[in-house]
C-alpha cells in the first residue's frame, strides 16, 4: 500500500490526487465510505451498480459445488440447533 500526503482546506475537504483517483478509479460523482478511528482514516469507493454488473465474478463455482455447499450449510445449523436444545 502507498503512502501520499493530502492536503486539508478550510472547510475540511481533502483533495485525492489524479495519480490516486486514476489508479483506484475514482470519479467525479463516485461515493466513498470513510471508516476511521482517532488517528486513522480509510476511504473506500462504494462501487456503482453498472461497476458490479461488469466485473468479473469473485469465485466460479458450478451448480453442483454450490448445492453440495449448501447442505453442508444446512447440516451445520441443524447440529447447532439441536445441540442447543
Amino acid at each position: 500500500m502507498e503512502k501520499i500526503t493530502l492536503n486539508v482546506g478550510k472547510k475540511g475537504e481533502v483533495l485525492i490526487k489524479k495519480k490516486i483517483r486514476l489508479k483506484t478509479g475514482i470519479k467525479p460523482g463516485d461515493k466513498l465510505v470513510a471508516e476511521y478511528d482517532q488517528n486513522h482514516i480509510i476511504l473506500r469507493k462504494i462501487p456503482s451498480i453498472k461497476e458490479l454488473v461488469v466485473s468479473p465474478p469473485l469465485v466460479t463455482v458450478t451448480i453442483k459445488e454450490f448445492l453440495e455447499e449448501r447442505r453442508k450449510i444446512r447440516r451445520e445449523i441443524e447440529e447447532m440447533a439441536l445441540g442447543e436444545k
